[in-house]
């Protein structure tokens, strides 16, 4: 037997091992006991109350609020902004650097007066609500509160966090409202990236499938960040361009939300970081650990087109070979559907259009 095909049947084996010590690790934990854990804070500003409700709600001010230089939020397309069901995207920066969304839904909403919205990127029930009372006709009181389910052991972490998160946004928002600079927030505590130490080293996926259709509806199927949605084993996955940066052109950041294991929501990101129209795409992952990077390539060929995806990573050593087999098997997999996509859903533009409008927001709740 060669070496590859025993490193296959070794990942394989590896990879069903750790589905079930998650799968057992997550059943062990859902049967603990949950406490309630409550933080609220308000501060009096002087601004009209309508003035504070509309900066401290607009996604726009979401990096602003949050004072993470690198962070942002925004409206989920096909959600109903401004309106109970409206979807938040909210991407923060983790202290290894990648960038990590989550998701919440306004689930009460009196406009200008007071939100509430709960996370679907929380294993356990999550929300928080945003209120703004007015004082006089140019002073108001801002009042936000944060309400988490958690396990006992972890009570005490969580309050601090939310201690420390509500602070931190009345008080950007007072200085932002009043025209000021808010102060420094301390850096979050370092952290390695992982606990692996080994060296890092380049590794590289290959994958490659022939679709019966042609080059130009191949390219424009991917250059739609909605069919993106087909690199997750998903199939409630949603993709989207992030609102504001170029759709189909260099600098455009892809966002795809999909389910975690547990049912739980989470938001990825790639930029694309250079194009050769009809020939190749190339994105970096903007939420992985280490640089990676991926290329989809195209090529005219007998019965249709030749589609390519090569994934360039960095990885440990110790797991490098490991990561490429999984990898491979993502790139295969993602091709599959893609190919499925094309060839047995007839014209895939009426489906994006879809999926972007109706199923898509629809399709990402858990």
């Amino acid at each position: 037997m060669s070496r590859n095909l025993l490193a296959e049947r070794w990942e394989r084996r590896r990879r069903a091992r750790e589905l079930e010590e998650q799968e057992t690790a997550v059943a062990r934990h859902a049967r603990l006991p949950l406490v309630l854990v409550v933080e609220e804070v308000h501060l009096d500003l002087d601004c009209p109350a309508d003035t504070a409700w509309r900066f401290v709600t607009d996604p726009a001010n979401g990096r602003l609020l949050g004072g993470d230089p690198n962070g942002f939020e925004f409206v989920v397309p096909g959600s109903p902004r401004g309106e109970v069901g409206e979807r938040l995207c909210a991407f923060t920066t983790r202290a290894d650097g990648a960038l990590i969304g989550q998701v919440e839904e306004v689930v009460r909403l009196e406009p200008g007066r007071l939100r509430v919205a709960r996370s679907l990127s929380t294993e356990h029930a999550f929300s928080g609500t945003l209120a703004v009372v007015p004082l006089s006709d140019r002073t108001c009181r801002l009042s936000l509160e944060l309400t988490a389910q958690v396990h006992p052991a972890e009570s005490e972490a969580v309050r601090e966090q939310m201690i420390t998160g509500t602070g931190r946004v009345v008080r950007r928002a007072s200085h932002h409202l009043a025209g000021t600079t808010p102060p420094l927030e301390p850096p979050p505590a370092p952290r390695p990236a992982c606990r692996d130490a080994s060296a890092l080293v380049a590794v590289a996926a290959r994958a490659t499938v022939e679709v019966a259709v042609g080059p130009e509806v191949v390219w424009g199927f991917l250059l739609d960040a909605g069919n993106d949605r087909l690199d997750s084993e998903d199939p409630e996955a949603f993709g989207c361009t992030v609102p504001g940066t170029p759709s189909g052109q260099v600098g455009e950041l892809r966002c795809v939300i999909s389910h975690r294991a547990n049912g739980t929501l989470v938001a990825t990101l790639q930029e694309v970081v250079a194009l050769d129209p009809q020939r190749s795409m190339v994105t970096r992952g903007r939420s992985t650990t280490h640089p990676a990077g991926t290329t989809l390539r195209l090529e005219a060929s007998p019965t249709g087109t030749r589609l390519t995806v090569q994934v360039d990573l960095e990885e440990h050593v110790s797991s490098a070979e490991a990561a490429r087999l999984r990898f491979v098997g993502g790139a295969e997999a993602h091709l599959a559907r893609v190919k499925r996509c094309l060839e047995d859903q007839g014209d895939y533009r009426d489906q994006g259009e879809d999926q972007d409008q109706d199923a898509g927001p629809q399709g990402s709740r858990p």
